[in-house]
């Protein structure tokens, strides 16, 4: 009895399997305007919808070909345009933003304004989690080391959050979890 009990709370304290019970965002921005921190920003608003979808290799999908791929929508360009504007309006110090070669993780950069390097390291594949700890626990910077992914990465890391569209998730040189911060995009199926 004791033992359903306690699934019972733990449920109801993460709100769900997968979910936080506390982002804070106030933290995640204190931390980022000290700098010196990795933040993993899941790429903006690309939703896999009928004519958004990724084709498997087999399918003719090319990681290098955006055309076979899910790209972001206006309301991810724009997304984008917004966590820019929230770094720049934060003084938040960028010292490199690298993103995963897929598309739609490069152009959430290109629309937030910054200048970004490709990293393969930041694909959504699963065995990339050692790779990114060890780039990460590597940095040196006094400014932020922005690292634009997947879901899929992201949560190889934090499997107790879900993280959304274009949220940027700040972390320490270890890859602690300090807290995250939701850019909104509006979209209606």
């Amino acid at each position: 009895m004791k033992k359903i009990l306690g699934i019972i709370i733990l449920t109801f304290l993460w709100g769900g399997l997968g979910y936080s019970v506390e982002t804070n965002p106030d933290k995640a921005l204190k931390a980022l305007k000290e700098g010196g921190k990795i933040v993993l920003i899941r790429h903006a608003f690309a939703p896999g919808i009928e004519g958004n979808k990724d084709l498997k290799k087999e399918e003719g999908g090319n990681i290098k070909d955006c055309s076979t791929q899910r790209n972001l929508l206006q309301e991810g360009k724009e997304q984008s345009a917004r966590m820019g504007e929230f770094f720049s309006t934060n003084d938040i110090k960028i010292e490199k933003v690298l993103s995963s070669p897929v598309c739609r993780c490069w152009e959430t950069a290109k629309y937030a304004g910054w200048k970004y390097k490709i990293d393969k390291r930041l694909t959504s594949n699963i065995k990339n989690k050692a790779k990114v700890e060890k780039l990460a626990t590597k940095y040196k910077g006094d400014g932020n080391l922005l690292l634009i992914t997947h879901m899929n990465l992201i949560k190889k890391f934090y499997p107790w959050f879900k993280v959304d569209s274009g949220e940027i998730v700040v972390a320490d040189k270890d890859l602690n979890f300090i807290g995250s911060i939701e850019i909104s995009y509006e979209f209606t199926y």
